[in-house]
């Protein structure tokens, strides 16, 4: 009620009090007015009907859950969530489906290759690019106008390659031909990407359910975050080879975690669980290189639980795990040794060295050092937004070295701010036993947490070593740092179940922090044909409304 006897008085006495030049009413004004008015009157009618109002709401409450159980409940906003998730993820993609710049499909191309039993591109070098002196130097090719070949692709013996992971091409083998031609890669992408999204779902689904005093409605919070923020829907409206990759990635090794989880969460550790999970983490490195160190940890972390967990036969339960969790990966690693040996006539060779891109990688040897990992730190987490008065409101801003559009995850996604909710809870006990506490430890979670965090951590590192900087490279590490934050804060609701003040505070940093990462994940992810619809509509809803 006093908000809007603020608000109300501030648009009557605008222009006296400086704040609108113009005497008259204008749109702006007779809005503020009526959202004035309008919280002055709810203002009101809780002051009056407060106790009518919350016993109404204690009734439809226990309804619901007469109804209703929280398993239940928990199915019904998974279930919702997934709906919307998968149209929005579609709706993103499609508006950029007349994307001009879309002119060749790699993994398409790459699986038709393998079809016919050779591991290069069918395309063919033209006479122009192979006599030059230097095909690698981007300069040379720019003066003499040699530009008729895929970008980026890896030039070797006369033939090109792709140097991204080739799981995702052994993914279409099923498809014929003719189906191949029509698939691109941001439809891969898509499907990747929501796969993605479904794992890190049913993880954070299975932590939830043992949390029985956590909100549901934060765990329906929680699952848009997860689907929604910076930087996924973003490469979502212009995905490509890159994007394709990563999302690749993720959903390989996000499922192997969802298996090893499942598997710790049984009596006894499941082998054929752990199996899935080796060979899940071992199609992330055939997607993407650079994820190495973080399945290295991943599957020493799961031996290591394995190893806890072990009874009688101990040294003969580790060896039987070790080979279930060591097979898939060896295996994975004897291909793609292979694979580039091949290629490149080198195992350890993915073709990087051979791009044809704007930098000359032959010659250019410092892609990480830790030098780099300082200023990226400010580029990918405190690099400003720019606010703008029209839709879609904000934008990333241009990082001039590398010809991106940034913006810093403390402004785009303060959600994962919560990954240190515990610590004032931690700080306030210090010495002493917390019950609550005590009660939310489990083994399989606990290992979760070790697993999810570290692998954060050292994607986030290999990313922050790296030299070119661009914004789909967060999504490395978003994942497995968002569902650690989700994680985190479902066990800091149960252990602070007795403790309503701390509850309602913590709730207000989901509920503020939660919309930030949503409408600008959603905004900023915006492409042009999504900008020029949501201004029509936002136009003609202004004219229904009187305002213009």
């Amino acid at each position: 009620m006093a908000a809007g006897i603020v608000i109300s008085f501030t648009s009557i006495f605008a222009n006296q009090l400086g704040i609108d030049d113009n005497a008259g009413w204008g749109p702006g004004r007779k809005l503020l007015l009526e959202a004035g008015l309008f919280l002055t009157l709810l203002g009101l009618v809780l002051h009056l009907f407060g106790k009518q109002l919350k016993a109404i709401k204690t009734r439809i409450i226990a309804s619901y859950n007469a109804v209703f159980s929280r398993e239940a409940s928990m199915r019904v906003v998974l279930l919702g969530t997934i709906v919307f998730v998968g149209i929005t993820y579609t709706w993103y993609t499609r508006l950029d489906e007349r994307n001009p710049d879309r002119n060749y499909n790699y993994y398409s191309e790459l699986a038709r290759s393998f079809k016919r039993g050779y591991l290069y591109l069918a395309e063919e070098p033209s006479s122009a690019l192979l006599a030059l002196d230097n095909p690698y130097d981007y300069f040379l090719r720019k003066q003499e106008g040699v530009e008729d070949f895929p970008w980026d692709v890896s030039l070797y013996k006369n033939k090109f390659y792709i140097y991204w992971g080739p799981a995702p091409a052994l993914c279409l083998l099923p498809f014929s031909d003719k189906t191949l031609v029509k698939i691109e890669d941001h439809h891969i992408a898509l499907a990747f990407a929501f796969g993605l999204f479904l794992y890190a779902a049913l993880i954070a689904a299975v932590f939830w359910r043992r949390l029985k005093n956590a909100p549901i409605w934060v765990f329906g919070i929680s699952l848009f975050v997860l689907a929604l923020s910076i930087p996924t829907v973003t490469m979502l409206s212009g995905a490509n080879i890159y994007e394709t990759a990563i999302f690749a990635c993720q959903f390989f090794f996000i499922g192997g975690c969802y298996w090893a989880y499942s598997s710790f969460r049984d009596n006894a550790p499941s082998e054929w669980k752990l199996a899935l999970a080796s060979i899940h983490w071992g199609l992330a490195v055939g997607s993407r290189m650079t994820i190495l160190p973080v399945v290295a940890f991943a599957a020493g972390v799961s031996l290591f639980g394995v190893a806890k967990r072990s009874g009688r036969n101990k040294l003969k339960q580790i060896l039987s795990n070790l080979a279930v969790l060591g097979a898939p990966l060896l295996v994975t690693g004897v291909l793609l040794g292979w694979y580039n040996w091949a290629r490149f006539d080198s195992v350890l060779e993915f073709g990087i060295q051979y791009q044809l891109t704007n930098v000359n990688y032959i010659e250019f040897k410092d892609s990480f050092s830790v030098r780099y990992i300082p200023g990226n730190l400010e580029h990918y987490f405190i690099h400003p937004i720019s606010v703008k008065p029209r839709f879609p409101f904000i934008s990333p801003v241009e990082f001039t070295a590398s010809n991106a559009r940034l913006a810093g995850l403390l402004y785009v996604a303060p959600f994962i701010l919560l990954i240190f909710s515990p610590l004032p809870r931690m700080i306030m006990s210090w010495g002493r036993k917390h019950q609550a506490a005590e009660e939310t430890n489990h083994d399989a979670e606990n290992w979760m947490g070790l697993l999810l965090g570290g692998s954060a951590f050292i994607a986030a590192l290999i990313i922050l070593a790296f030299y070119f900087v661009t914004m789909r490279y967060m999504e490395d590490f978003m994942p497995s740092l968002l569902l650690l934050t989700i994680l985190l804060v479902g066990r800091e609701y149960q252990a602070l179940s007795g403790v309503p003040g701390s509850r309602m505070v913590l709730s207000l940093f989901v509920i503020v922090t939660g919309i930030i990462n949503l409408v600008a994940g959603l905004l900023i992810a915006m492409p042009a044909g999504g900008v020029a619809f949501m201004v029509n509509l936002l136009n003609s809803i202004s004219k229904v409304l009187g305002f213009k």
